[in-house]
């Protein structure tokens, strides 16, 4: 028996593909919370009935007719994962769903590829199926070089690790029907041990030839009613279904320092084997009991603090017996329930496990617990009220007494006797700074590989809009952190009233969308932090009133610089500050720069490099980690204080010159005269004394030449001014030059920083 979790993991990203058009999370859980069954009779596409029925006969048992059974299991966008055409054929379904649902997984982490293959991120999937091999070698002339890769299910998850350069470990699990929670157990594992900094945990089933239900038939496994009636009187067997389901797993620790969505954390994981028991498929009371222990001891919570369990439910009578007796023995209590998503979607087999992990996660996430279908008569041989067991019938709200924190436990049983359990626990609050809801507008960024993808990505969104248009702003956010490829479009959503009315794909289709056929996906971001030249009173006051992450960065700097400049209060009203007043008007620029910066960041734009003009240096510094921030709002604070000393000693005259007519301006005025800033080819800014800039102005007015004297107290970047910096000097505690990952460039010579001082 092992249990991990040593240090608590976070669910940061979750795909799903299941029976009944589920295609994410938002969907599997509609499909959940509103009791829709997805049992279906058997595609007529996958085999010959008729040729199965007297398979079936001629082994004298009853034949299952129906499954859960997934949409366009044969399609596969080949392309966007640099796979020809010809190899795409002999790719099993199974690892060609495991590709997709690994690209869906990050989308929705909003993590690219570009940054796990950075980090060890390890890949842990299982697979038991081999319908599709039986296939491929039903005919040995179809056989080609690629058939044994695309069978080979240890390829299911190199493939993964291949496809995005990924270094952690790539481990394919085959413990039957709990091999993609057992799965889960190995991320953690890894995550735990310091292996993986990341990891994909899940695992894929497809049903594509009749052999394995001849076999589950003949084994009297399968229902003859076509439910998975679990814990119910009528329960007769499971039901086959396909499916898959990946999670991206993080330690908690660094998902709260990387400010990821994290939908759950795990407390704990065990794993165990039944050992010697009746018959080799036959489940063992106290080794289940013993598992659960080991995984609630792991966690440190009491029993009482588990308020759900997914159960494994397959629907057998002996099973749900045996699983019921074991979950009321270790975690009964009256506020108990138990539920099987199979009841839904039927047995999925390898994928089963991770399918009822998702719905775990699902249900603390929404704090709800959804009904469990086809249980109208319990089952006689389960002591519901002695064991402490309820199975919900309907939705219940999940409310904790005294705040707690709501958990949930996963079950999952191989039919082989290898058994996994999960112990998942709501995360962490915290503030918020993903998203502002009240936003009346709100931008969507779209990509994808082709224009066709983006047109099918684009109408999913739309309905996920019109369904849940609660679900936007997070919508939004997530999409903005995302990789993006090369054709684009951006979704304007208005507020949920107007969105309601509207159908969104109609926005997108028309002129309120932008579509980018070839841009090129390493395109970099710069930030440009401007001078005091810039400011204007009341600037920033709206977002300090409705944004929060903004609101918090003003707060943090306001306690820095001295409380006799109540920067905090300059925000909130929106005052008018004194002209001549520098010491202040440049603590609130500078605390404007860093909290748009902020705000930006939150909102998952942030910069590749940064350069920064006169003041905006310091903010541009300390952004790129030049300059720590106490040290960077003491840095404003002496040189404000110093330049306050040459007020209306000089003007600002900004001009549309060159820069060959500027400097001949320049020469000619015997050094009355500096050039402050070159802001473009034709466009200039002098500096100098009031009496030479004010000629200036006039001799250029009489050539019809455009120029406007600034409203600034003193000549800056002028020889007048040369006196304030002598003496004035960095200290600071940031880290290291060579460490920082935003390049600080200069608006002198343009040259990176690190460069010139190497």
């Amino acid at each position: 028996m092992r249990n991990n979790c040593a240090v608590p993991i976070a669910v940061i990203g979750m795909a799903c593909r299941f029976p009944g058009s589920v295609n994410c999370p938002q969907t599997f859980w509609d499909v959940i919370k509103n009791k829709i069954d997805c049992i279906t009779p058997i595609p007529t596409n996958r085999w010959e009935s008729r040729t199965l029925q007297g398979l079936s006969q001629t082994a004298d048992t009853q034949f299952a007719h129906v499954g859960g059974f997934i949409d366009n299991i044969d399609r596969f966008d080949a392309t966007f994962f640099g796979i020809s055409p010809r190899e795409a054929v002999d790719i099993d379904p199974q690892q060609r769903m495991l590709l997709e649902l690994s690209w869906q997984c990050m989308e929705d982490a909003a993590i690219g590829p570009e940054i796990l293959e950075k980090l060890q991120t390890g890949v842990f999937v299982g697979i038991i199926n081999h319908d599709y091999e039986r296939l491929i070698l039903a005919d040995r002339s179809e056989i080609s070089a690629y058939s044994g890769l695309g069978r080979s299910t240890s390829i299911a998850a190199n493939r993964i690790s291949y496809c995005y350069n990924l270094s952690g470990p790539s481990i394919t699990i085959d413990t039957a029907c709990s091999s993609s929670l057992t799965a889960v157990d190995a991320a953690c594992s890894a995550l735990a041990n310091g292996t993986a900094d990341v990891a994909f945990a899940g695992g894929a089933n497809a049903i594509l030839s009749p052999e394995s239900y001849i076999e589950f038939s003949q084994a009297a496994m399968l229902s003859n009613s076509g439910r998975c009636s679990a814990f119910d009187e009528s329960a007769d067997g499971f039901v086959r279904a396909e499916g898959g389901g990946l999670v991206l797993l993080k330690r908690l620790s660094d998902a709260l320092i990387d400010n990821d969505r994290i939908y759950a954390t795990i407390i704990a994981t065990s794993v165990n084997q039944d050992g010697k028991t009746v018959g080799i498929m036959a489940p063992n009371l106290l080794a289940q009991q013993g598992m659960m222990r080991t995984a609630i001891s792991s966690a440190g919570i009491d029993r009482t603090d588990i308020g759900y369990v997914e159960a494994h439910g397959t629907g057998t009578q002996s099973g749900d017996t045996i699983e019921a007796d074991s979950l009321g023995t270790v975690y009964g209590h009256p506020n108990l329930f138990v539920g099987s998503v199979k009841t839904n979607i039927g047995h999925t087999e390898a994928a089963a496990g991770i399918a009822g992990f998702i719905k775990a996660v699902l249900s603390i996430w929404h704090a709800e617990i959804p009904p469990n279908l086809h249980f109208t008569n319990p089952n006689s041989k389960i002591d519901f009220d002695a064991l402490g067991i309820r199975i919900p019938r309907d939705s219940v709200s999940w409310n904790t007494s005294g705040g707690k924190p709501r958990v949930a436990a996963v079950n999952s049983f191989g039919f082989g006797g290898a058994n996994a359990h999960v112990i998942v626990k709501e995360a962490p609050t915290r503030a918020s700074h993903r998203r502002d809801t009240s936003l009346p507008v709100l931008m969507v960024p779209v990509s994808a590989h082709s224009s066709d993808s983006l047109r099918i990505k684009t109408q999913q969104l739309g309905d996920t809009f019109q369904q849940h248009p609660s679900l936007a702003a997070d919508i939004s956010y997530t999409a903005a952190r995302a990789s993006h490829q090369k054709f684009r479009t951006v979704i304007h959503v208005d507020t949920a009233e107007k969105l309601q009315k509207e159908p969104i794909i109609e926005q997108q289709c028309g002129t309120r969308s932008s579509v980018a056929n070839d841009i090129e996906r390493s395109q970099r971001i710069a930030f440009v932090f401007n001078g005091i030249g810039a400011r204007w009173n009341g600037e920033g006051s709206t977002l300090y009133k409705k944004q929060a992450v903004f609101k918090a960065t003003v707060d943090l700097c306001s306690s820095l610089f001295d409380r006799s400049l109540n920067i905090r209060r300059a925000f909130e009203s929106g005052d008018r500050v004194d002209a001549d007043d520098l010491v202040k008007a440049h603590a609130i620029h500078f605390t404007l720069q860093l909290a748009l910066v902020d705000l930006w960041q939150s909102w998952a734009v942030s910069p590749h490099a940064v350069i920064g003009h006169s003041m905006g240096e310091i903010a541009a510094a300390c952004v790129a980690g030049y300059i720590n921030l106490p040290d960077a709002v003491a840095l404003v604070s002496e040189r404000s204080s110093r330049i306050q000393r040459y007020c209306n000693e000089g003007l600002m005259l900004a001009a549309s010159l060159n820069r060959f007519d500027a400097e001949k301006i320049v020469e000619d005025s015997n050094g009355k005269i500096c050039i402050g800033a070159m802001n473009s080819h034709d466009s200039v800014t002098f500096s100098g004394s009031v009496k030479e800039i004010q000629l200036l102005a006039e001799s250029l007015k009489r050539k019809g030449c455009f120029n406007r004297i600034l409203d600034v107290p003193v000549p800056f970047h002028s020889s007048i001014i040369e006196g304030a910096r002598t003496g004035l000097s960095i200290s600071s505690n940031a880290s290291n030059a060579e460490q920082n990952e935003i390049e600080w460039f200069s608006s002198v010579t343009g040259a990176k920083i690190d460069d010139e001082h190497k």
